[in-house]
C-alpha cells in the first residue's frame, strides 16, 4: 500500500514489522516514562528527552528489559507507535 493512501484509510496509525498497524503520536507528545513500540513488538521505556534543534528531538531509552540505554533521535512530526 502506498504512504499517501495509508494516511488516509488509517489516520492516527503507523505500520510495525510483524506488529501491523498501531496507533501512533507525534514525538513532541511523548513524555518521560511513557513506552514506545517498534517492528518486532520491540519495547523501550523514555528516560530523558533533550531538544537537539527546534524540529528534533533526542530520546534516551532504555531496553525494557533494562539491559542497555541508547539514544533515538528523530523529528517532532515524526509519528511513533
Amino acid at each position: 500500500m502506498k504512504a499517501s493512501l495509508a494516511k488516509i484509510l488509517y489516520p492516527g496509525m503507523i505500520q510495525l514489522q510483524e506488529m501491523g498497524w498501531v496507533p501512533a503520536k507525534p514525538a513532541s507528545e511523548f513524555k518521560i516514562g511513557e513506552l514506545i513500540m517498534w517492528n518486532y513488538g520491540h519495547k523501550s521505556r523514555i528516560v530523558r528527552i533533550s531538544q537537539k534543534t527546534h524540529s528534533t528531538l533526542v530520546f534516551t531509552v532504555e531496553s525494557n528489559n533494562k539491559i542497555y540505554t541508547f539514544e533515538r533521535r528523530v523529528k517532532t512530526l515524526t509519528a511513533i507507535g
